[in-house]
């Protein structure tokens, strides 16, 4: 067995401050009312295929000296919310809505209570995806979040006590991945991970 050092280390994830686009593959999709407001809503799952660099598909990208696989990568779900309260169309849900058929914004076309999804699920996308990283949190039991309400804290502002890790003695950080742009459909090659 071959001794290994730090030069060894391929990380999983994305890097901190990335904001480049990426291939994501639609897993899943599901279509019902927001929670908050009751709007008709299509939520997917995605996972990072890999990134575009002259014409082929790449599974693991280098910032630096550092190397991270991001083929398989799952960012999370999206949600689009396709109209307001008043029914106007959000701008958002329109250029993915578009972008995912290949179609120009001006055919926009989509029926908000029974939306046509048979092109979501294996769908690949190019899209910007940006990386923040945030403090690890310790999960509020609703006793605590009810008591933070009653004293007055805006919701927006109750958060849980930080995890500090014990043997540094600072913050545990997560990163956190969002979708902040929808370039193209893709339909090349992809690799197999």
């Amino acid at each position: 067995m071959a001794i290994k050092t730090a030069a060894d280390v391929v990380r999983l994830g994305l890097p901190a401050g990335f904001d480049e686009s990426l291939l994501i593959r639609c897993l899943e999709n599901d279509f019902g009312k927001s929670k908050k407001k009751g709007s008709p809503m299509i939520t997917c799952q995605w996972e990072v295929v890999g990134m575009l660099v002259n014409g082929e598909v790449h599974t693991k990208i280098k910032r630096g000296d550092e190397e991270f696989i991001i083929g398989g990568l799952r960012p999370g779900y999206t949600y689009h919310p396709i109209t307001d309260q008043k029914g106007k169309v959000y701008s958002f849900f329109q250029d993915f809505w578009c972008k995912s058929q290949g179609i120009p914004l001006d055919k926009f076309s989509v029926d908000d209570e029974n939306p046509d999804r048979s092109h979501l699920t294996g769908l690949v996308m190019s899209a910007t995806i940006e990386t923040t990283v945030e403090k690890k949190r310790k999960k509020l039991t609703e006793d605590q979040r009810q008591q933070m309400l009653d004293e007055g804290i805006p919701e927006e502002e109750i958060k849980g006590e930080v995890i500090i890790d014990p043997a540094t003695g600072e913050a545990e950080t997560i990163n956190l991945y969002k979708i902040t742009r929808w370039n193209e459909k893709y339909t090349g090659e992809l690799p197999a991970f």
